[in-house]
């Protein structure tokens, strides 16, 4: 785990000099700011917020945080998640000379904890004695898009990521009242692990 958090922490700090150099760039322009939220994990009933900085011209630093705790009585079902995105990107084509527009690429660096629990079979992503915060998942990967701007500050952004990702996976089931240990994965995923299709708000406009 050690090994995986110092990845993660090199891969963030390294989009931060990319956007030091682009603020650099051309003329000074006024901060741009674009809040979104995912529609696709907000359809499956987890809610989540995002904001995008543009800097310079053509290059952006995002954020995107999501967290759901849902639970019933019913068979115990448990429907939890907590996670962070944080993106730099690059915009190749800005829609008619606007910022945060047109298609763009980038790279990406996840963490997520998660409880998920259907009928009686349950997952866990961390360690269920120490707490899903331990031993979380994490990934990195590449991600390609357009945003697509429908009016001076409404877009809709939509973008697939392509990457790993991997963490300590724990499965259990529900018996007499109590959740019983089954088995323990480190699973590790190399494909698709990101898709959005986002509903942008500038606070601001060019």
């Amino acid at each position: 785990m050690p090994m995986k958090k110092i990845l993660l922490l090199i891969l963030t700090l390294s989009l931060f000099p990319l956007a030091g150099m682009a603020a650099g760039e051309g003329r000074s322009l006024p901060l741009l700011v674009g809040l979104r939220t995912n529609m696709l994990y907000d359809a499956i009933l987890i809610p989540n917020v995002g904001a995008e900085v543009a800097i310079g011209d053509r290059w952006a630093v995002g954020l995107d945080v999501r967290g759901a705790w849902w639970s019933g009585t019913h068979h115990h079902r448990s429907w939890r998640i907590f996670g962070c995105d944080v993106t730099g990107r690059y915009y190749l084509s800005p829609r008619d000379g606007r910022r945060l527009t047109g298609h763009h690429v980038g790279l990406y660096a996840q963490i997520s904890t998660y409880d998920f629990k259907f009928g009686t079979t349950g997952y866990i992503g961390g360690v269920a004695s120490r707490g899903v915060f331990n031993h979380p998942t994490v990934g990195v990967g590449a991600e390609y898009g357009y945003t697509l701007d429908v009016s001076r500050r409404v877009a809709f952004d939509f973008s697939i990521g392509v990457g790993w990702s991997g963490g300590h996976n724990e499965e259990y089931r529900t018996e007499g009242g109590h959740d019983v240990w089954q088995r323990t994965l480190n699973r590790n995923w190399f494909g698709p692990t990101r898709a959005a299709v986002s509903f942008v708000y500038y606070l601001a406009r060019d």
